[in-house]
């Protein structure tokens, strides 16, 4: 039977919230010739972004209602325009934060090396027409999306998502929607918001417990120059530490320290708070 440790727990709320952070790159449109809001690639070599992504694991309530994890990674996300139509998405310059060493060994591959994170062929209008990277897949679920029309000021528009998830070792997918609104446009720069609810769950243990994930968002997308300026997405997820056991075994404590206490510490039924928050700024277009 498998026990967790504080550190499983950290890299399954880290692989959530790469894929929370995420969400990036959906949409689809019958009308793309005539939108407003779409890449546009001829107007730029490469468009980079100071990326930054914060994730905070909190306990709610009880004894250990004070004692949370906090970890903040940096990096560069660019924007690289291989045709008018398409481009490529590179996550370059990355430092994992204060628990660099825990989330490279569960990140790097056997040569000891951070696998690439990439995604080929972006097209104009937000949807993916190529290969994502393995490790870029956990990133590329909802922060840039591209409503696939244009919205007048106030109205809204709902796309499903889907955002893989690696649960201790157990690959699953969650499938949702977000709710796109155009809240304002100033000169050329257009502001949206992101109401996002990831809700079904092809895994059948995660179905039953009903969890859920919900996320919002700011971003501003200049139309002139046809590209992001800003973005930041907020995912949050409550769970039991007892969900993520595999097995019968709800009390997470190993028995050989369970067995030196006076008590019982069953922190199995604790509840904890994930969140992740990632920020994209505009550094520089070329």
């Amino acid at each position: 039977m498998k026990k967790i440790s504080i550190n499983h727990i950290y890299y399954f709320a880290l692989s959530i919230c790469f894929a929370l952070s995420s969400i990036l790159l959906t949409g689809c449109s019958d009308s793309e010739n005539e939108r407003a809001v779409m890449w546009k690639f001829q107007n730029f070599e490469k468009v980079t972004y100071n990326f930054i992504q914060k994730t905070e694991i909190n306990p709610i309530l009880g004894l250990f209602s004070g004692f949370g994890i906090t970890n903040v990674a940096t990096g560069k996300l660019e924007i690289i325009p291989t045709s008018d139509q398409k481009a490529d998405i590179a996550l370059t310059d990355l430092n994992m934060g204060e628990m660099a060493d825990l989330l490279t060994q569960n990140f790097t591959k056997e040569n000891g090396k951070l696998p690439e994170m990439f995604v080929k062929g972006l097209k104009n209008n937000g949807t993916i027409e190529g290969e994502i990277s393995e490790a870029m897949q956990l990133l590329y679920t909802g922060l840039l999306p591209i409503p696939t029309k244009d919205l007048k000021i106030g109205e809204s528009i709902k796309m499903p998502i889907q955002m893989p998830m690696n649960a201790f070792g157990s690959k699953i997918i969650a499938k949702g929607h977000q709710n796109i609104t155009l809240k304002s446009i100033e000169k050329n720069l257009y502001k949206f918001e992101n109401d996002i609810l990831i809700d079904e769950f092809d895994d059948k243990k995660d179905a039953e417990q009903k969890h859920q994930i919900k996320g919002k968002g700011e971003y501003i997308f200049d139309i002139e120059k046809g590209y992001f300026t800003k973005a930041e997405v907020e995912m949050k997820l409550k769970m039991k530490i007892s969900d993520l056991q595999q097995g019968n075994n709800k009390n997470v404590v190993p028995d050989s320290i369970q067995n030196k206490l006076p008590f019982k510490m069953d922190f199995g039924n604790m509840e904890m708070n994930f969140i992740s928050t990632v920020s994209l700024n505009l550094e520089k277009a070329e």
